[in-house]
């Protein structure tokens, strides 16, 4: 029992200084704009140089709890470094507001807040629930079957959410194009590009997954030994959930560069919530297969809904060839997994598991993405832009990859 209420006050420790961080961090623009180029620049340096003073704060303050209170005290330490670091300039810029509303040169419109505030509050829950998710796998195992079954779950667990995360860099890549379709009006143009790009992101998370399933009992028994190997179903399973979470950041990204990040974000903490009961459930029922499946079926739901939500925002309609070209998508994915999971497991050296891994991956990627036109499309369009000109020349013409 005091296991758990030291894991309960250090998390709630952790939340406190994240929301401190956040809400008093907003200081430092209005400051900014107040000193920077005037005299007064000099004060703007002083305050935000109290960021470094909150690291020494967090040290020493962990230095004197952490013997008497554990992991309690590394968590207090977190909340002395915000403290130190982020409320002095809370302070200071409302005592300038103060000072500005009386000589009546700053006015608040409540109406404005009131929306800001709501932006902030739906941002702060989901900034807290994805916290929660990062680990609260590794906590549901190490609670309900100890240590020793966390230990087993993380060595799997978390290389593969790495590989699968690796797929996210094209929401970033694309937002540009896609916003500029949006400021233009081309809706149709837009979402097709969204279709196509969530499809690809998740044929990308898929073949990463591949990749390290082709691999995993190599990869694992020369990490930290082959005792650590997990059963097929759960390696599966863990595979499967992370391609969803992959899948979802993705989707969420994209749908709130349109501007609804209220819906957006109320929608992924909805999502968080309701992942971590089936998960606590999960685990407490089945074990650490429960956990894993349990994290699947959440994010699968919430970007169907993203999906949708697009889709009435760019006043398209989804027709059923495209959600039967997903539906196919999902399935090649699993059976390509299934297929990864049962290869034979050939001792490998250390430097050849890499190279295996691009081989099973590569070759994973061309069968998922050749078999649709507009990711073809797409495929060709990334070559042209990072090929030399003398391959470019002998490779078919780059359009758009936008097209249905």
């Amino acid at each position: 029992m005091s296991r758990h209420v030291s894991v309960i006050a250090s998390l709630a420790c952790n939340y406190v200084a994240t929301a401190c961080q956040i809400v008093c961090g907003l200081a430092i623009v209005p400051i900014a704009i107040r000193h920077l180029g005037e005299d007064g620049y000099g004060t703007w340096l002083g305050l935000t140089a109290l960021a470094a003073v909150g690291g020494f704060a967090d040290m020493g303050v962990s230095w004197v709890l952490v013997p008497w209170f554990g992991i309690v005290g590394l968590a207090a330490g977190l909340v002395a470094r915000a403290v130190v670091g982020f409320v002095p300039l809370c302070i200071y810029n409302l005592a300038f507001l103060a000072r500005s509303h009386a000589d009546g040169h700053v006015g608040l419109d409540l109406a404005r807040c009131r929306s800001f505030a709501m932006l902030g509050g739906t941002s702060l829950a989901v900034r807290w629930i994805q916290s929660v998710l990062a680990g609260f796998d590794i906590l549901c195992v190490s609670t309900t079957h100890g240590p020793g079954a966390a230990t087993l779950y993380a060595n799997t667990a978390r290389p593969t959410g790495m590989a699968t995360g690796l797929a996210n860099a094209f929401g970033g890549a694309l937002l540009p194009a896609f916003t500029r379709f949006l400021a233009r009006e081309q809706g149709a143009t837009a979402f097709r590009l969204f279709l196509n790009t969530l499809r690809l992101t998740m044929i990308m998370a898929g073949a990463l997954a591949i990749s390290f399933m082709s691999v995993r009992r190599q990869f694992v028994a020369a990490w930290v030994g082959s005792h650590f190997i997990l059963p097929i179903p759960l390696s599966l399973a863990i595979a499967t959930a992370a391609i969803a979470s992959t899948t979802l950041a993705f989707a969420s990204y994209m749908y709130g560069s349109t501007g609804r990040l209220v819906q957006s974000h109320g929608l992924l903490f909805v999502e968080g919530a309701v992942r971590i009961a089936l998960m606590a459930c999960g685990a407490y029922l089945f074990g650490s297969l429960g956990l894993a499946v349990a994290a699947t079926p959440t994010p699968l739901i919430a970007t169907i809904l993203l999906l949708v939500g697009m889709a009435r925002f760019t006043g398209v309609r989804i027709h059923a060839a495209e959600w039967l070209a997903l539906a196919v998508d999902v399935a090649l994915i699993l059976a390509g997994l299934a297929a990864a999971s049962m290869l034979p497991a050939v001792p490998l050296r250390v430097w050849q598991i890499p190279l295996v891994a691009a081989g099973y991956g590569g070759l994973a990627l061309l069968v998922l993405t050749l078999r649709s036109a507009p990711l073809r499309q797409m495929l060709r369009e990334a070559a042209h832009a990072v090929l030399p000109a003398g391959v470019r020349r002998v490779l078919p013409s780059a359009a758009s990859g936008v097209q249905a």
